[in-house]
C-alpha cells in the first residue's frame, strides 16, 4: 500500500541558451523573448525583493560551483553549469515543500522566505529577462512545464502558485499504465528545449508506474560577440592545463576597448554580447610573483601562474563588476565546446539539504499525504564558445518519490580560467563554469 503512494517529481533544467517556454505542448517554437505569455504577475514586487532574490540565487550559484571544483573526482575537469536553471526548479518544489524540508532549502538557495517577496520577484525576474529577450539581440529561451499522473490529486494551490509566478502548467499523463512512452515523451521536449543540445536527460528506469509528477525548467541561450573575434586570427598555441601539463588549443584574438579590471588577485574581462544586455565575464587568476629579495639575477617582472583557485563570493563580483572600465585590451581566449553531467544530491547534501531525501520530508503544500521525497536529481550541460559567440543548454532531472589601466592590458587566457553569463540589468548569473582543459569535449 505503501508503494502505491509513490510519488515521483522530476524537474528539469534547461542550461545554457535559454528558453521560458513553460507550456503544456510537447514541442513549443522558440522565438524572441522567453515564451508567449502575458506578463507574470510581479505586480507585488519591490526593487528590494529582486535584488535579494538576484543575490540569492547569485550565492548559490557560487556555493555550487565550490563544492564542484573541490571535488576530486571533477579534477582536470572543465567545469559547467546554470544555476539559474537549478535554482529555478528548485524553487518550484521550494513552494510545495514545509516545515524543517523547506528550511533547510531555503538556507541551501537562500530564498527570500516570505511568500510574496519570492514569487514576485521570480516573476519579475521572468518578466525582466523575456523583456530584454524580446529586443531579437539574442536567443533567451526558458520554459517551465508540468505532467502529472492523470489518476493522482496534487494541491491545486500548488498548482496555482507555479502557473502564476512561474509560468508553469500542468498537462494530465498515464505514468502508471505507460512510464516509459512519458519518459520518450518528456526527453523529447528536453532536446526541443535546447536545440538538441540535451539527449536523453531521463534515463531508463527514471520513471516508473510510481511517477506522479515531473515538473521542467528549460533553459536555452544563444548569442553574437558584441566585436565578434577575426576566424583569421585564430592560431594554435599551447595552453597549460597545469605546472606538468600543456595542450595544443585554438586560440582566438583581437584587439578592443573592453571593460577590465584588475585587482591584482584577477584579472576581469566582460565579453558582451549583441545589444550589450547580457555579458560573459571571464575571471582570470593572477600570477604571483618569483620571489626576489635573495636572487639578485631575479626578473622583478617574472610570475608565476596560478592553476587552482576559487573564486570571489557573488558580492565580490558584483563589486568588481561596478568597478570595471573600457580600456584597451589584447584578449587571448580559446576555443572550447564540451558537455558536462552531475548528480546534485551529493553537493546539496554537503550545502545542508538533508530531509527532502529522506522519508520523512515535508513537501506538504504539494501533497497533503506527505508521501513525497526526492530520490533523485540529474543536471546535463552544453556549452560552445567560438569566434562567433557562445551557445549552451543545460537539463536538470530532480526524482521525488515516496517515501588598472595601462596604455595596453593583455589578458592571455592560456591556463585555467573561471567565466560566467550574466544578465546586465539584474545581476542574474545564468551560467557558470570553468575552463581547465579546452580541449576536452566532456
Amino acid at each position: 500500500m505503501v508503494l502505491l503512494k509513490k510519488v515521483v517529481v522530476i524537474l528539469l533544467v534547461l542550461l545554457f541558451g535559454i528558453v521560458l517556454l513553460g507550456c503544456t505542448t510537447p514541442s513549443p517554437p522558440i522565438g524572441a523573448g522567453l515564451m508567449g505569455f502575458t506578463q507574470l504577475d510581479d505586480s507585488k514586487s519591490t526593487t528590494e525583493g529582486l535584488n535579494e532574490l538576484v543575490l540569492a540565487n547569485n550565492t548559490f550559484a557560487i556555493d555550487y560551483y565550490n563544492k564542484l571544483d573541490s571535488n576530486p573526482t571533477n579534477s582536470g575537469k572543465n567545469i559547467f553549469f546554470s544555476p539559474f536553471s537549478i535554482s529555478s526548479a528548485l524553487a518550484m518544489v521550494y513552494e510545495g515543500a514545509d516545515g524543517k524540508t523547506a528550511e533547510e532549502m531555503q538556507k541551501v538557495f537562500y530564498f527570500p522566505v516570505d511568500d510574496i517577496t519570492r514569487q514576485s520577484s521570480f516573476a519579475n525576474l521572468y518578466n525582466s529577462l523575456n523583456e530584454s529577450a524580446s529586443k531579437g539581440n539574442y536567443q533567451l529561451n526558458i520554459a517551465n512545464a508540468l505532467w502529472n499522473e492523470k489518476t493522482y490529486t496534487f494541491e491545486q494551490s500548488f498548482y496555482d502558485i507555479i502557473d502564476k509566478y512561474y509560468y508553469g502548467k500542468s498537462t494530465p499523463v498515464d505514468f502508471k499504465n505507460v512510464p516509459e512512452e512519458q519518459r520518450i515523451m518528456i526527453n523529447k521536449w528536453v532536446e526541443d528545449q535546447t536545440n538538441k543540445k540535451i539527449v536523453d536527460l531521463l534515463p531508463g528506469g527514471s520513471i516508473d508506474s510510481y511517477t506522479k509528477l515531473v515538473l521542467v525548467n528549460a533553459i536555452y541561450f544563444k548569442g553574437d560577440w558584441q566585436t565578434k573575434f577575426k576566424t583569421e586570427s585564430t592560431n594554435d598555441s599551447d595552453f597549460f592545463v597545469s605546472a606538468e601539463k600543456k595542450v595544443t588549443a585554438k586560440i582566438m584574438n583581437q584587439k578592443e576597448d573592453f571593460s577590465y579590471l584588475d585587482d591584482g588577485t584577477f584579472q576581469y574581462l566582460e565579453l558582451p554580447y549583441k545589444g550589450e544586455d547580457m555579458s560573459m565575464i571571464l575571471l582570470l587568476p593572477k600570477g604571483i610573483q618569483a620571489d626576489c629579495e635573495e636572487n639578485s639575477e631575479c626578473n622583478p617582472d617574472n610570475y608565476k601562474p596560478v592553476y587552482d583557485f576559487t573564486i570571489p563570493s557573488a558580492e565580490e563580483l558584483s563589486s568588481a563588476k561596478t568597478k570595471m572600465f573600457k580600456q584597451d585590451v589584447i584578449v587571448f581566449l580559446p576555443k572550447f565546446k564540451f558537455e558536462t553531467e552531475y548528480d546534485l544530491i551529493p553537493g546539496l547534501k554537503e550545502l545542508g539539504m538533508h530531509e527532502a531525501f529522506l522519508d520523512f520530508a515535508d513537501f506538504s503544500k504539494m501533497d497533503s499525504t506527505k508521501s513525497v521525497k526526492i530520490t533523485g536529481a540529474f543536471h546535463k550541460a552544453f556549452v560552445e564558445v567560438n569566434e562567433e559567440g557562445t551557445e549552451a543548454a543545460a537539463a536538470t532531472g530532480i526524482v521525488v518519490g515516496i517515501t588598472s589601466a595601462r596604455p595596453q592590458n593583455v589578458f592571455n587566457a592560456n591556463r585555467p580560467f573561471a567565466f560566467y553569463i550574466q544578465d546586465n540589468k539584474t545581476g542574474e548569473i545564468l551560467f557558470l563554469g570553468k575552463v581547465v582543459d579546452p580541449t576536452l569535449s566532456k
